[in-house]
């Protein structure tokens, strides 16, 4: 089975195609951190990090254990940035709270964690 996976740079691709023909070693828990941090950059939740780790064949242990050590309160100001930003993109919609918690849910943050974001943002 084959996965095609694609990173902001082809530096991190390159490294990572390396390591599944094992012309590279690739040490789970320093790639681990290095994607979880990225993606929640992009402004992924942990939900879908988690699932995408666990395609790359990463031990869940060690997913959890990554992710569990992101601080609570800069994660929920990554929620508001994200739904700040789309909030502007449906200024103009009536059901504009609904299209920004749906966009939220497929980017992989939980309703509770999108609930907690939007009462501490009023």
């Amino acid at each position: 089975m084959c996965f095609l996976f694609f990173f902001n740079d082809t530096a991190t691709t390159e490294i990572y195609t390396l390591s599944l023909h094992d012309a590279l070693p690739i040490y789970d828990e320093d790639f681990t951190l290095v994607f979880v941090k990225e993606k929640l950059a992009r402004g992924f939740g942990k939900r879908r990090i988690y699932l995408d780790l666990i395609k790359l064949g990463i031990e869940p242990e060690l997913i959890e254990d990554k992710l569990n050590s992101i601080d609570e309160q800069t994660y929920i100001e990554k929620i508001q940035e994200v739904a700040g930003r789309r909030q502007a993109r449906y200024r103009n919609s009536e059901n504009r709270q609904a299209k920004v918690f749906r966009y939220l849910r497929q980017r992989g943050f939980s309703i509770d964690e999108i609930n907690k974001a939007f009462n501490e943002n009023r």
